[in-house]
C-alpha cells in the first residue's frame, strides 16, 4: 500500500512540482482531476496552465463541499425529526432538563438545581446548551434533547473536516457517515445527556492536536485548546488529562527520529505543541465559573464533584458498578453494521505500525486513531462505575478505522471481508430481532412504531442484501455508496422507534401514574425513587420516603390526601412499612396507592 491517502491514485505527477499552485498531497480527487498529471508517459513538457491548474482546485473544493453537504443532511435526518418521537427516559434523559427547568424557574443559571435542591455532580455547560434550546423552542422533551442532536451532528462533520487531508475526502466523509450510522452514537444523540458534547469536544481536540503535529496551521492549536476548555466546562479537567495522555502514547510510539535523543523529541513536539499558553487558554474559558460556583456554594460543589464524583466514580464507591467485560455487548451490538470489517484491519495497522516515521499520513492518522479508541474502552473497562455513554468518545475513532479498512479493501478490490462483514450484519439484526426485540415489538409497538420501524429495517435489510448482490457483481464501489448513503436512513428510522418502543415499555407507565397522582387536595410523594420525569411534567416536587417513620410523618404534616407512588422493585418494602396501602391506579409495574389511615 502507497504512503498516499486512501481512494489516492499510485501514479506519480510529472510536474505537480513545478505548479504554481500544487497539488495537495493525499487528495484523490484533486489527482483525478488533473489527467494531464495523471501518466507517467506524458511528455516533460506538460506543464499545466494556471487556469487550469485552478480549476482542478476548484473541482476539488466543489466535491469537498458536495461531501460535507451530504454529512450534514444525512447527520441532521438521522438526528433531529425523531427527537420528540418518545418522553422522557428515566433517569439521566429527564435529569439533565428538568435541572434546566428548574434553574429558569429559579432564575439561577450558575448553579443547576435538582428537586429545587443544588446539583453539584456535573459542571455547567450541558444546562446552558439546554437553557438556549429552552429559551428558543420553549421546555419540551425535543427542546432539552437538541443540543445533543447538533453535537452529534458537529461531530460527524469534524470527523469529515479534520481528516480529509489525511485521508482523502472519500474515506473521510465515509467515516463520518459510518458516525452517525452506528447505533450507539445515534441513540445517544437522541437524549439529553451530556455524552455527545464530551465527544465532540474530545474528537475536536484530538483531530486538531495530530493535525498539528502533522504540520498542520498553528490555528489548529487555538480550535484544540477552546475545545478543551469547553470540555472542561461540560465534564471537568479528568478528559483533558485522558486527551494528554492519548496523544502522549502516540508520540512515544512515533519515537525520535534518526540521530535525535528522547529528551530532544519530546521537548521538539512540546514546542509545537505550546501546552503553556494552551493550559492558559483552556483556564481562561472554564475557570471564571469553577471559581465562582465553588464560592457560592461554599465549598461544597469541590466535595461532590471532584471528590464524589471523579474520585468516588474511579474507585467505584459509587453506583453503577459493572463488571469488567460489561462495554462488550454495547460496543458488538452499538458499531453494527461496520464493526466486523475491523476483523481486517490488523493488517493495515501492522503496516501504519512499520511506517509510522514516514510522513504518510494514512498510517499515522491509522496508528493515532487506535490509540485512542483502545485507550478509551481500556479504561473505562478497568474503572469499577461504568455506564455504556462512557465509550461514547472511542465511536469517532472506530469510525475512522472502519472507513480507512473499508477503502483499502475497495481499492483493493478484496470483496470477500466487505461481503463478511455486509452477511455479518444481517446475520446479527435476525439474531437480535428473535432473542431480544420480538417479544416487545409485538407487546409494545402501537402503529406508529410499527410503520417507521418496518421501514427501516425493510431498508436497512435490503440494502445489504442489495450490497451483497452488487458485490457479487464485483461492483464493489456502488455497493459501499449505497450501503453509506442507506444504512444511516434506515437508523433515521430504527432509532426513534426502538426508544418509542422502549418509551411505551418502561416509561409511558410510570408517567400515566404520575399524572394520575394529581388530584385536587391531594399530596403525592414517591417511594424509594428518584424520579426526574415526575418533576418535569408536574412542574412541583415530591418528597421521597425510605422508612416507616418517614410515611408517618408524610401522614402528619402533609395536607389533604395522601398518595404514594411505588414501583414493583420496592413493592414488598412498601407493604411492610405502610400495611395500610390502599391501590387507587396501575400501570405495568407502577402502583398509585393512598395510604390514609
Amino acid at each position: 500500500m502507497s504512503d498516499e491517502p486512501v481512494g489516492g491514485d499510485k501514479r506519480k505527477t510529472a510536474s505537480s512540482e513545478s505548479s504554481n499552485v500544487p497539488a495537495e498531497k493525499g487528495s484523490s480527487e484533486l489527482v483525478h482531476a488533473i489527467p494531464n498529471l495523471s501518466g507517467a508517459s506524458q511528455a516533460a513538457d506538460a506543464v499545466p496552465s494556471l487556469s487550469g491548474t485552478a480549476q482542478a482546485v476548484d473541482a476539488c473544493r466543489k466535491k469537498k463541499n458536495l461531501g460535507l453537504l451530504v454529512v450534514v443532511v444525512i447527520a441532521f435526518l438521522v438526528f433531529v425529526p425523531g427527537l420528540g418521537a418518545f418522553g422522557i427516559l428515566e433517569p439521566s434523559d429527564g435529569l439533565y432538563s428538568e435541572c434546566t427547568r428548574e434553574m429558569i424557574e429559579l432564575g439561577n443559571y450558575m448553579t443547576p438545581h435538582f428537586g429545587y435542591q443544588p446539583f453539584l455532580e456535573k459542571p455547567i455547560l450541558i444546562y446552558w446548551a439546554i437553557l438556549v434550546s429552552f429559551k428558543l423552542f420553549g421546555i419540551s422533551a425535543w427542546a432539552g434533547r437538541l443540543p445533543s442532536a447538533l453535537s452529534g451532528i458537529l461531530c460527524a462533520v469534524s470527523v469529515a473536516l479534520l481528516t480529509a487531508k489525511f485521508i482523502g475526502q472519500r474515506a473521510a466523509t465515509a467515516a463520518a457517515l459510518i458516525l452517525v450510522s452506528a447505533p450507539l452514537f445515534a441513540v445517544i444523540g437522541h437524549l439529553a445527556l451530556s455524552d455527545m458534547m464530551v465527544t465532540l469536544f474530545m474528537t475536536v481536540a484530538l483531530l486538531a492536536i495530530f493535525a498539528r503535529l502533522q504540520g498542520g496551521s498553528i490555528r489548529l492549536l487555538g480550535l484544540a485548546y477552546f475545545s478543551l476548555g469547553l470540555l472542561i466546562l461540560t465534564k471537568g479537567p479528568v478528559p483533558v488529562g485522558f486527551v494528554a495522555g492519548i496523544v502522549a502514547v502516540y508520540l512515544f510510539c512515533l519515537g525520535p527520529k534518526p540521530g535525535e535523543h528522547w529528551y530532544q523529541m519530546w521537548w521538539r513536539q512540546a514546542w509545537s505543541l505550546h501546552p503553556i499558553v494552551g493550559t492558559l487558554f483552556m483556564l481562561l474559558i472554564s475557570a471564571p465559573w469553577y471559581v465562582s460556583e465553588n464560592a457560592a456554594t461554599h465549598g461544597a460543589f469541590f466535595q461532590e464533584f471532584f471528590v464524589r464524583q471523579n474520585l468516588g466514580r474511579a474507585a467505584g464507591t459509587v453506583n453503577h458498578q459493572e463488571p469488567w467485560n460489561f462495554y462488550f455487548p454495547y460496543l458488538v451490538g452499538g458499531l453494527m453494521p461496520w464493526w466486523p470489517i475491523l476483523v481486517f484491519a490488523p493488517k493495515l495497522l501492522w503496516h501504519s505500525w512499520q511506517r509510522r516515521r514516514r510522513p504518510g499520513s494514512l498510517h499515522r492518522l491509522t496508528l493515532f486513531c487506535a490509540i485512542w479508541s483502545t485507550a478509551v474502552v481500556v479504561l473505562f473497562s478497568l474503572i469499577k462505575t461504568k455506564l455504556a455513554t462512557y465509550v461514547l468518545p472511542a465511536c469517532p475513532a472506530v469510525a475512522i478505522l472502519c472507513a480507512t479498512t473499508l477503502m483499502v479493501l475497495v481499492k483493493r478490490k478484496q470483496l470477500w471481508p466487505i461481503a463478511f462483514t455486509f452477511a455479518a450484519a444481517v446475520a446479527t439484526l435476525f439474531t437480535s430481532w428473535f432473542y431480544c426485540g420480538a417479544g416487545d415489538y409485538k407487546q409494545f409497538a402501537d402503529g406508529w412504531s410499527q410503520s417507521l420501524s418496518s421501514s427501516g429495517a425493510a431498508l436497512f435489510l435490503g440494502c445489504l442484501l442489495g450490497a451483497l448482490i452488487l458485490l457479487a457483481m464485483k461492483r464493489a464501489k456502488i455497493a459501499v455508496c449505497l450501503t453509506l448513503l442507506t444504512i444511516p436512513l434506515a437508523m433515521a428510522l430504527l432509532i426513534p422507534a426502538a426508544l418509542h418502543i422502549y418509551d411505551n415499555k418502561h416509561d409511558r407507565p410510570y408517567r400515566e401514574v404520575v399524572m394520575a397522582s394529581q388530584q385536587p387536595n391531594a399530596s403525592v410523594a414517591l417511594f424509594m425513587r428518584d424520579s426526574p420525569t415526575a418533576l418535569f411534567y408536574t412542574r412541583h416536587n415530591f418528597p421521597i420516603l425510605y422508612s416507616a417513620e418517614e410515611l408517618r410523618n408524610f401522614n402528619r404534616t402533609m395536607p389533604g390526601k395522601h398518595l404514594l407512588i411505588v414501583d414493583d422493585d420496592v413493592l414488598v418494602q412498601a407493604v411492610q412499612r405502610a400495611p395500610n396501602l390502599k391501590m387507587l391506579h396501575r400501570k405495568s409495574k407502577f402502583t398509585l396507592f393512598c395510604i390514609d389511615p
